[in-house]
């Protein structure tokens, strides 16, 4: 009995303390706060490089539009009418979406729900996050008999997408260039569209100035209102030239991606309220945010992605000067500029 004590005894083996299970949960919780920003880091590099595919993707189809049709497609056909965005879809791969569109009936709101309300994965920055894809939009009084009714009895449904074509610059240039069309994009006119901007704040006085783009107003961007512009008229560079880009959260839930009457496209620049700083920070708040959020960007911390006319895209700083911006927004303004640099104000005599 004692030796069979003494052995057993022997045989135990001293216990952690309380003080060495402390140290090792301590050394533990340090390695995970080590690790944690290296893993939330590689998730966001690895989403951003799906939205920088996503907007890979709509470069291409707008490559494949033009290759079939010989011009860009227009910003929208017609008020109320589709987009841009709808145009190109079977040069996404998206034609089961395309063919729910009812050419025949052309307004958005004559249009089905299934057609409207159509999911396409690429529009979507997975940085992003929406509770729902889905949005009602109460139209205005179209001259169509749409400014009332819905689906049953609200607004009208239709998808969101968190990308938009860059309709120019909101920088005011002077009247048509000789050999200047409407075709071109230009047109004349007292009020600037979507993309428009008072001008020092009083709107009456904007007869004799044009906007480097806007959807009603335009003359030097790439994708406007009904303009049929080709890569040809690209005199920038399509390589130096902005597409399309990510917005903000703000603004992707509020417009529907199909409906020509829910700002297919926006203006970027200096003079533009939303566009006084490039895009919203990733984690401000959408609504009393600054400015609002209705710019480019907010999807990615520090940098915003943008489709370029060559179908490159580009991971632009959200330092970017914005004069640049100004320049890269249109295809003709024969400006030299560097994203890594700065240029001159567009309203310098």
């Amino acid at each position: 009995m004692v030796a069979s004590f003494v052995n057993g005894s022997r045989s135990r083996r001293p216990a952690f303390t309380l003080v060495e299970l402390l140290v090792v949960i301590a050394i533990i919780g340090v390695l995970i706060a080590l690790l944690l920003p290296a893993v939330q880091s590689a998730r966001e590099a690895a989403r951003r490089m799906q939205c920088v595919n996503n907007l890979k993707q709509v470069g291409l189809a707008v490559h494949g539009y033009h290759d079939v049709t010989k011009h860009l497609p227009p910003m929208r056909i017609y008020d109320h009418q589709q987009t841009w965005s709808s145009l190109i879809l079977p040069f996404m791969e998206e034609a089961a979406a395309a063919d729910l569109w009812d050419n025949e009936r052309g307004c958005f709101y004559d249009q089905t729900y299934e057609a409207r309300t159509a999911t396409i994965p690429s529009f979507y920055c997975p940085s992003v996050g929406h509770e729902s894809t889905i949005v009602e939009h109460i139209p205005h009084d179209t001259g169509h008999g749409h400014s009332r009714g819905g689906d049953n009895g609200r607004g009208y449904a239709g998808s969101i997408s968190d990308y938009r074509n860059v309709s120019g610059s909101s920088c005011p240039v002077t009247f048509r260039r000789p050999g200047q069309t409407q075709d071109e994009g230009f047109t004349d006119g007292n009020y600037a569209g979507w993309s428009g901007s008072y001008v020092d704040g009083a709107m009456p006085q904007a007869r004799n100035i044009r906007y480097r783009g806007g959807s009603a107003i335009g003359n030097r961007s790439v994708v406007s209102f009904k303009a049929l512009t080709s890569f040809s008229k690209i005199i920038d560079g399509t390589s130096k030239t902005l597409l399309a880009g990510e917005v903000s959260k703000r603004l992707a839930e509020g417009v529907q991606v199909f409906n020509g009457d829910s700002l297919p496209g926006i203006a970027i620049g200096e003079t533009r309220d939303f566009c006084q700083q490039l895009c919203l920070e990733a984690n401000d708040d959408p609504k009393n945010g600054p400015l609002g959020g209705l710019g480019f960007g907010a999807g990615h911390p520090g940098v915003a992605v943008f489709a370029m006319c060559d179908g490159s895209v580009h991971v632009l700083s959200r330092s970017t000067d914005l004069k640049v911006m100004d320049r890269a927004a249109t295809r003709a303004g024969e400006d030299i500029y560097d994203f890594d640099g700065t240029a001159p104000s567009c309203h310098t005599p």
